[in-house]
């Protein structure tokens, strides 16, 4: 399990925007996926999570 304080500031900080940006995109991105968004996620989810993100920036 990682916690949203383990990947949200990182991911953040990639893109360059403010964490409570990143929660708030990360958890549309979990959303469209089907994905329970928690404050505990499997890391299977977590990753899936990134990738739709790192895919929604890439546009």
């Amino acid at each position: 399990m990682r916690t949203l304080n383990d990947w949200i500031p990182a991911l953040a900080a990639k893109y360059g925007t403010p964490d409570v940006v990143m929660h708030m995109t990360a958890q549309r991105q979990a959303g469209n996926l089907g994905i329970t968004w928690a404050k505990d996620m499997p890391a299977s989810d977590v990753q899936a999570v990134i990738e739709a993100v790192d895919t929604l920036y890439a546009k």
